[in-house]
């Protein structure tokens, strides 16, 4: 158990804050600093997010490829991603949009792979 949390409690608890977020209807600092700066947000979060999952999925499959281990990372946060955006359509005064969707799926595949290459290149221990 101790394991588990260690490993996947990260990704887990930064879901749970994304959904609460989600709920609200005004966010308490604005993320508009310049046009579509709300997508650049969405690229790192769901990156972390992304490189957290990963993470934690290679610590339970250490034998498992890059590529589904990616794939498997893409359908958890993509996925993720993509019922966020549905529950802030239900969210009086926000709304969902295909391109943080796209922004969220760049940011996972760019971060994760970014991750992995540092993890494996540098031998982290903690990977």
């Amino acid at each position: 158990m101790r394991n588990f949390l260690m490993w996947h409690f990260p990704w887990l608890a930064l879901m749970i804050i994304i959904w609460l977020q989600s709920a609200q209807s005004d966010l308490p600092v604005s993320v508009m600093l310049f046009p579509h700066s709300d997508k650049l947000v969405h690229f790192v979060i769901f990156g972390i997010l992304g490189a957290s999952i990963l993470r934690g999925m290679k610590k339970s499959w250490p034998s498992m490829s890059f590529g589904l281990l990616l794939i498997f990372t893409l359908l958890i946060a993509g996925g993720f991603g993509i019922t966020d955006e549905w529950h802030q359509s239900m969210v009086i005064g926000r709304d969902a949009d295909y391109l943080d969707w796209i922004a969220d799926l760049a940011g996972i595949i760019v971060l994760s792979s970014l991750y992995y290459k540092l993890a494996t290149h540098f031998k982290w221990r903690w990977f």
